[in-house]
């Protein structure tokens, strides 16, 4: 247990994918970002880090999946 289980969900995705090329495309499979809690999202270059974090911004379009933000992701995650 990380002790982040109380905290309140500040977004939630749920099958939240972009294509970025004909062979490469950026998955994000039910994830929880907990409000005040240290996320850390790891990974080589050219995996898609950036990629995902434009997503969750919404500063990229997202091709299929939802994007839940405060009590909407909290009503999600329980």
């Amino acid at each position: 247990m990380s002790g982040n289980e109380s905290l309140p969900a500040a977004l939630h995705c749920r099958e939240l994918s972009r294509r970025v090329s004909d062979r490469f495309r950026v998955e994000l499979i039910d994830w929880t970002i907990k409000a005040g809690a240290i996320t850390v999202l790891l990974g080589p270059t050219g995996s898609g880090k950036s990629t995902a974090l434009e997503l969750l911004a919404g500063t990229l379009p997202i091709d299929s999946g939802e994007l839940l933000e405060g009590s909407a992701a909290e009503r999600r995650v329980e």
